[in-house]
């Protein structure tokens, strides 16, 4: 009879045994190709694929991926899973006599709909998603299936792509074109395209006087097809973007959850995102349903997380430097803070999950997880996250290893003109010595993904930062200027400490300078009450060090992993490989076949230790 599988237990491999067996209660779900994956310009002069911006989608008329017939970019295969189709022994009556294979709809919740297309591997494997030759190849076939209607065995203008319930969708007969041997096999790629679930049956047709009857049918697969933010959990403290004066976070709330019960293939592990500084609400989501996608390739199988914060977005280098200066700022300042809810929130996961809570985050993201990893070690929470692996960190090294000399590079882009107008450097005493310490007592693994050349973290981007702090007013952004009175080598004090507020506002204090301005003498607090310690580090404390995802070795976290060694190749040519901005964030952009080392790195022995299939 003849046969329908998918590889329900996803270990690479499709069979038709119980192994991939489906069924009403345990279907085979997958993701909604409802994303705009486009290849386009970046940073100016640069390109790459990405999930692209409803602005950018609206401009250009783009529509969602599953609406077109083609596999636009190699970025979209993420988008697609294959099926399997057999004849087994009626091979010559498929082939060349008046019996015809279709696929029907049966037993449907909501409307399930897909598009089928030819794969160009005649393997039947993964290698459209994990090579980037058969990617291209995949691309250039776009042999997309159409319904075939009675009496037509070509594509017409009548024909119709989309597997809908309430039709059977006749395929071609040139499918089984090119297979020998008394059983043929032809494995598919097929995307989601409206959601819903159901049986899709296969029936056996026969071709009388140019229309088709059904004659028998075989087994057939469940299928349950999800938006992906039905797929995965968002928690957020505010999705941003962060006010005037920082905006600090709101109460936890769950935006988007499970929408179905865990079960076999599904594993009791939980992966937790964290994201970073610079991004817009579908910016947000965008990264997680990309790193699930990926992580889920890879064949994680378990269940997985994002915690949004406040932060600033729509920053434009060196524009902004100058029309928003504290942008950055404003937004270490919201991340600090965002620390106790998601304290909090890991606690609530590892009584879920225990043992089996495991976090990433991503550039600034660090703050927000460091801070919550100290929190919790320093309340005595006890092991709340089994491995921590801090990506592209943008914190100073020195809150980990408060031993390191001082490693910053000695010079910056109009380094003379800014020490001019700065007053000299530095202003302010290192007070991010060892201040994350007491993670460790959180997290029994933690990990430093770094780039030594990291766009996003050289000297004139985050080092820059530092050196231009402590921050002068930015109007209208930024009302406020920070400065610091006492000699930089004197320790700092709970309370009374050098470190002043100024601004025009009336609600701040009742103490005014000689320039009746209003200002506040901000209090440096301790581990345990922070007081203004927050906002010191966001506006007014100068590192010394360079960032942890910057740093070259093992800066006093538990292992580290240079990112050069599991990405691909840099073919810019540049002196400083992996210097250009794409790279800060270059796991969840370009395609799976590129940047599936770091995911791969991510769930291995360097990372979580997550066994996953081959």
């Amino acid at each position: 009879a003849p046969k329908l599988a998918v590889d329900a237990n996803r270990d690479g491999t499709i069979t038709f045994d119980a192994a991939d067996g489906t069924s009403v209660s345990a279907p085979y779900r997958f993701w909604l190709n409802d994303d705009i994956d486009r290849g386009h310009p970046v940073d100016g002069n640069d390109y790459e694929q990405d999930d692209i911006s409803p602005t950018e989608a609206a401009t250009n008329n783009w529509v969602e991926d599953w609406k077109s017939n083609t596999v636009p970019f190699r970025r979209d295969l993420e988008d697609f899973a294959r099926i399997v189709v057999s004849t087994s022994g009626l091979s010559d009556a498929f082939r060349n006599g008046d019996l015809y294979m279709g696929l029907k709809w049966t037993e449907t919740v909501a409307t399930p709909s897909i598009k089928l297309y030819k794969q160009y591997d005649a393997t039947g494997g993964t290698s459209y998603l994990t090579d980037d030759y058969q990617a291209s190849v995949q691309l250039a076939e776009n042999a997309i299936l159409n319904q075939r209607y009675p009496g037509d065995d070509v594509a017409s203008p009548s024909a119709h792509t989309v597997v809908t319930p309430g039709d059977v969708f006749v395929l071609p007969q040139a499918l089984w074109f090119g297979l020998s041997g008394d059983t043929l096999k032809r494995s598919l790629l097929f995307e989601g395209c409206t959601g819903g679930s159901g049986q899709l049956k296969l029936v056996i047709l026969k071709r009388e006087n140019g229309s088709y009857t059904e004659i028998g049918d075989g087994p057939g697969v469940w299928l349950d097809l999800k938006n992906i933010k039905d797929m995965y959990e968002h928690w957020t403290v505010g999705q941003g973007p962060v006010p005037n004066g920082g905006g600090a976070p709101g109460a936890l709330s769950q935006a988007s959850s499970f929408t179905y019960t865990a079960q076999s293939p599904e594993e009791s592990k939980y992966i937790l995102f964290v994201h970073g500084w610079n991004m817009e609400k579908w910016e947000k989501e965008r990264f997680a349903e990309t790193a699930y996608k990926r992580l889920y390739w890879q064949g994680y199988k378990g269940r997985f997380g994002l915690f949004t914060w406040p932060t600033t977005s729509r920053f434009e280098p060196w524009k902004s430097v100058v029309t928003d200066s504290t942008s950055y700022d404003r937004g270490e300042w919201s991340a600090w803070r965002s620390a106790v809810p998601l304290a909090q929130h890991l606690a609530q996961l590892n009584t879920q999950y225990p043992n089996q809570v495991y976090l990433l985050a991503h550039s600034m993201g660090n703050v927000v997880v460091g801070e919550a990893l100290r929190r919790a070690g320093q309340n005595g929470s006890g092991v709340i996250v089994r491995t921590y692996v801090a990506s592209q960190g943008a914190l100073p090294v020195h809150c980990y290893n408060g031993s390191l000399s001082d490693n910053m590079d000695p010079e910056v882009p109009l380094s003379g003109i800014l020490r001019t107008f700065d007053g000299g450097w530095p202003q302010t005493p290192n007070v991010y010595k060892n201040w994350l310490l007491v993670s460790s007592l959180a997290a029994a693994k933690r990990v430093n993904f770094f780039n030594i050349n990291d766009y996003a973290l050289w000297r004139d981007v985050w080092q820059l930062n530092q050196w231009l702090k402590p921050d002068g007013a930015d109007l209208p952004d930024q009302r406020k200027s920070y400065r610091y009175l006492d000699p930089i080598n004197s320790a700092p004090t709970n309370d009374g400490f050098g470190w002043l507020r100024t601004e025009g506002a009336p609600d701040v204090s009742d103490r005014f300078d000689s320039l009746n301005r209003r200002f506040a003498v901000l209090q440096f607090g301790t581990d345990i009450d922070v007081k203004d310690r927050y906002e010191i580090m966001s506006f007014a404390a100068e590192s010394r060090s360079k960032a942890l995802g910057a740093t070259s070795f093992n800066e006093g976290l538990d292992a580290s992993l240079w990112l050069g060694s599991i990405w691909p190749a840099d073919p810019s040519g540049d002196a400083r490989p992996y210097s250009r901005h794409k790279w800060h964030s270059a796991q969840f952009r370009s395609t799976n076949m590129l940047q599936k080392g770091y995911w791969q790195a991510l769930l291995g022995p360097q990372g979580f230790n997550i066994v996953t299939p081959p």
